[in-house]
């Protein structure tokens, strides 16, 4: 009896702590991973500030490397989970992320940790959502992935993974909006500089085939284009040929005025 008495109490008390405190969906949708973070960490990442999350890492990994590694990858990883509840703190999370896995020491001490990033990083560009929420920023951050894992010591962590995201970064590119051609160059010339990486391109005969597939395609858009401009372009522009003026004769031109 006094057993049951002490449970009802508790349960009176925790019914009674729930109703003060009881947290929005927000809130209990990230208390769970908030979890695993220092509270300095945990802080910056709710703050959606990249270089405040990036701060928190570089003081709590104290100088270490590996362990700012390790913190880079569980902030990657919260950073997915945020995505469909606000995709513009996810990406500012991410960038933050792959601002530590881009560091040399990182990747000479924890390549594999490094590979994981970029491989989280390339899930999150490729939404749409965080696409609409920020296309310069996705171009940006699809950049750095992809010289993340141009690091010969990164790529042979997973060379499955870095196919997969030097594919995403293509189709990346492919969805961002026109306004951002530029950066859609930018984020296409980091992929081909990694193309011309030999030393990446002779381990992975998947990576050559894709290069050699993007080669192609880019073959074909130059050759549609040229043709869409020699349409376009010229002296008589917009006319046929039988619309095009006859040249006129030698004996015409010799011709006395009458």
């Amino acid at each position: 009896m006094k057993l049951l008495q002490s449970f009802g109490v508790a349960v009176l008390v925790a019914s009674a702590f729930v109703g003060v405190y009881r947290p929005t969906l927000a809130q209990a949708q990230i208390a769970p991973v908030n979890a695993q973070f220092p509270p300095a960490l945990r802080a910056a990442i709710l703050s959606g500030n990249s270089d405040a999350i990036v701060a928190a890492i570089n003081t709590l990994s104290a100088g270490n490397p590996t362990l700012a590694a390790n913190l880079a990858a569980q902030t990657a990883s919260f950073a997915e989970s945020m995505v469909a509840t606000n995709p513009q703190a996810a990406l500012a999370t991410t960038q933050a992320a792959l601002s530590v896995a881009s560091r040399a020491d990182v990747q000479a001490a924890a390549p594999q940790q490094a590979m994981n990033i970029a491989s989280v990083s390339s899930r999150i560009v490729a939404n749409p959502a965080v696409q609409f929420a920020s296309p310069s920023g996705v171009a940006t951050a699809t950049m750095v992935m992809v010289r993340i894992v141009s690091i010969p010591s990164v790529f042979a962590t997973s060379r499955t993974a870095g196919v997969a995201i030097v594919k995403s970064s293509l189709d990346v590119a492919k969805a961002l909006p026109s306004t951002n051609a530029t950066q859609v160059g930018e984020v296409r010339q980091s992929v081909q500089d990694l193309f011309n990486n030999t030393e990446i391109m002779l381990s992975s005969p998947e990576l050559m085939q894709l290069s050699a597939d993007e080669a192609a395609r880019n073959d074909t858009l130059s050759v549609n284009t040229n043709g869409l401009g020699s349409n376009l372009v010229g002296p008589f522009q917009g006319t046929t040929d039988s619309q095009a003026p006859e040249p006129e004769s030698e004996a015409q031109n010799n011709a006395s005025p009458t």
